[in-house]
This record gives C-alpha cells, structure tokens and sequence, in this order.
C-alpha cells in the first residue's frame, strides 16, 4: 500500500495520509479519478496534482471545481461539481 501510495500521491498527499490515515488514500484516489474524468486528463496526469490543503481534500486554485467526498468503512465516493 506505501508503495503504491508513494506512486500516486504528491508529498503534500502523503504527509495527510500519514498523519489522518491510510484510509484518507481512498478519499484522495477517488478525487483524482473523479477529476481525471471530469477534465479529460489522463489519470497519470492527475497524479502530480495535489488535492490536499490546510489537511482539506479540495483544489486549491480559485475557478476549481469543487470535491465531495463521501465515505464509511469500506466505501469511497467523491463527485466534482
């Protein structure tokens, strides 16, 4: 799991997760996907964006579009708007 989250988050990601928790990987997985999608960019591409701030899952360029995430235990939804 360290492997793969050292491979798809950015440093700011993986001090969040490190200090809140592994299951905040999926919360930030499921942003990235969300926003690959919703922007036409390869997932890759996503990766290098960093979609923690002040330990908040959210773009933080103004004009960005806004994440909602949803989790429980073994569920991890996250809609852009």
């Amino acid at each position: 799991t360290d492997e793969l989250i050292n491979k798809v988050c950015t440093e700011d990601e993986v001090r969040f997760i490190n200090s809140s928790g592994k299951k905040y990987f999926f919360d930030i997985w499921t942003a990235k996907e969300a926003f690959s999608k919703y922007s036409g960019k390869f997932l890759y591409d996503v990766f290098k964006i960093s979609f923690v701030n002040n330990n908040v899952i959210t773009l933080s360029d103004k004009g960005s579009p806004k994440i909602f995430n949803y989790s429980t235990e073994n569920f991890s939804l996250s809609v852009i708007e």
